[in-house]
């Protein structure tokens, strides 16, 4: 959790339960009404815990960053890095899952080598938002270290791109959201997130001073779904929290969705790297050992004069087509408009229709 200076703090508490009430009408939230299930309290709710995308469960695992570490940042985006490989992985043909995980701890030694500042020193300089740009910028130049059994090892691996948003709405938070990317978030901290329930909302009141809090102190987490409450119709998120999995509902939490911080929202696009090939065979022809049985390959016949000038017997075989680099997509609300290899994504409507029955939910998109 990160403690910011003190500044002036746009929350208005239970006054605000109304607000983000106009965004739940037209036609665009009947689309989303449909993805969501009713909890046995009664809210309706969508989120990546329960469903799964072309049946492979695109969730990290719960992270726990330890007590006295304020190194929520740095966990939030391995997991958001994470959560987009596997959200690659599942959209190829055949789906696939993957097992790369960042390792976190790394990460904050490259953020402290790059600030010459040792972890939570930056605070008392009021660097501490410095920790997301640093942050993201050193993991779309530099990479993370991971860990794959698919190397057998570890190596670097970089983000493709990632992108601020500002003031998103909850519409366009929860189209990010069922499409199974990877937002990562700010919001506020108190006694009341330490002690929140498994099926609880949080909310967080920052005109209250009791028992000695303050309202400057935050916590960066990864939203993976979102709700809305029965009764109230007051519209949350479901959020990853870097807690370890005794926090809430097993390392999951809610929070009302005009409590976060909305300037501070991000999306990244990341990849898996290609494997290592495969060490070719003794029966491999071009591999550079041979068996002893095997009877040495005759070297090919010198050109003929004739064929000298013959522009076709020096060609070089034409190379496969080479896969273009992954590009992330163009976003609403994104403060940059680079566009990927499709321009949009949208739900297949035969599967958005289908009945939710609390069973792992399989979605499928494709690009137009």
């Amino acid at each position: 959790m990160e403690r910011k200076p003190p500044q002036d703090n746009k929350n208005k508490g239970p006054s605000q339960k109304i607000e983000g009430k106009n965004e739940l009408g037209g036609s665009g939230w009947e689309a989303f009404r449909q993805l969501m299930e009713t909890m046995p309290n009664g809210n309706l709710e969508f989120s990546w815990v329960r469903a799964h995308l072309h049946a492979q469960n695109i969730l990290p695992a719960v992270r726990d960053q330890g007590i006295g570490r304020p190194t929520c940042v740095f966990h939030a985006l391995c997991a958001a890095a994470e959560m987009e490989i596997r959200r690659g992985q599942a959209m190829r043909d055949p789906p696939s899952t993957s097992d790369i995980t960042f390792d976190a701890e790394s990460f904050v030694i490259d953020f402290e080598r790059e600030i010459r500042l040792s972890i939570g020193e930056e605070r008392e300089l009021r660097l501490v938002d410095r920790r997301e740009d640093v942050g993201l910028r050193l993991f779309r130049s530099n990479g993370v270290v991971a860990r794959s059994a698919d190397w057998g090892g570890e190596q670097r691996v970089r983000i493709a791109s990632y992108r601020v948003h500002r003031y998103l709405n909850f519409l366009q938070v929860a189209r990010f959201l069922s499409r199974g990317r990877a937002v990562v978030g700010v919001i506020p901290a108190g006694d009341e997130l330490i002690e929140l329930g498994a099926a609880e909302i949080y909310q967080f009141y920052p005109l209250e001073a009791t028992y000695g809090r303050e309202a400057d102190t935050t916590h960066m987490v990864l939203f993976v779904g979102f709700g809305v409450q029965d009764g109230t119709g007051r519209p949350y998120l479901v959020f990853e929290s870097s807690t370890g999995t005794g926090f809430a509902d097993n390392g999951f939490g809610r929070i009302f969705f005009d409590q976060i911080v909305r300037e501070r929202l991000y999306t990244l696009t990341a990849e898996a790297p290609q494997p290592p090939p495969p060490p070719r065979s003794c029966a491999d022809p071009q591999s550079s050992s041979s068996s002893a049985t095997s009877p040495p390959v005759p070297p090919p016949p010198p050109p003929r004069p004739e064929d000298l000038g013959n522009s076709s017997s020096s060609a070089t075989p034409a190379l496969p087509p080479q896969r273009p680099p992954f590009q992330g997509h163009g976003d609403p609300g994104s403060s940059s408009s680079s566009a990927g290899p499709c321009s949009d994504e949208v739900l297949d409507p035969l599967t958005i229709a289908a009945a939710i029955d609390g069973r792992p939910r399989n979605f499928h998109w494709h690009c137009y």
